[in-house]
């Protein structure tokens, strides 16, 4: 890989051997991601990927075999918050001026589940994006009736 001529090659002159000695060229970027955002990323994709609880990260036995360094529970709440922000920002750039909404539901005896959908075309194919979907049914949330769900969205 040779630089064009720009600012790397005159602050850098050995730019090709500093990539290739960096860990970008091997595909990660390890050397250049500082090792809180590695942590907190670790924590957060390991609690959503296994659908684990918010204070998983504080149980002892967890804290005792974790490969990953330690997080606190407010910590991981903290960040999820800061994650949503960010993605709620994301989606409100993506979505154009029309678009469609497509509920999806479910019904278990009872209990009626809606998940709310964006659809677009983007880059030539259809798009959905989650814009909401009320709680499970857990000690807080117990009604999944209808105009439960009216009331939530």
């Amino acid at each position: 890989m040779v630089p064009t001529p720009a600012f790397t090659n005159k602050q850098h002159p050995n730019f090709a051997a500093e990539i290739a000695n960096s860990g970008v060229a091997g595909g990660t970027l390890i050397g250049f991601v500082d090792k809180k955002s590695q942590t907190v990323y670790s924590w957060v994709d390991g609690v959503v990927s296994c659908k684990l609880l918010f204070s998983f990260p504080d149980d002892t036995t967890v804290v005792t075999y974790a490969s990953v360094s330690p997080i606190s529970t407010e910590t991981l709440v903290k960040y999820m918050g800061l994650l949503t922000k960010a993605v709620e920002e994301i989606v409100a750039a993506i979505l154009l001026e029309k678009f469609g909404i497509v509920f999806d539901r479910s019904t278990f005896r009872s209990e009626h589940y809606v998940a709310v959908f964006a659809v677009f075309a983007h880059d030539g194919k259809m798009e959905k994006i989650l814009l909401a979907m009320p709680p499970l049914v857990d000690d807080e949330v117990m009604v999944h009736s209808a105009p439960a769900h009216v009331a939530f969205l």
